[in-house]
């Protein structure tokens, strides 16, 4: 029972992660984002990859 629940609970945070990183990617590639704000955010997903 506790296994299924960590599990599952594995699953919703791989989830939320990958969503995450689809968003932050998005970001870096739009064009009407400021250079510096870009920046950062390629910054941050490069970190979260690294993770």
């Amino acid at each position: 029972m506790v296994s299924i629940k960590k599990e599952s609970k594995q699953m919703q945070d791989i989830d939320r992660f990958s969503r995450s990183i689809s968003a932050l990617e998005g970001l870096s590639m739009n064009n009407d984002i400021q250079r510096n704000i870009k920046k950062s955010v390629k910054d941050v997903l490069i970190t979260l990859k690294i993770k």
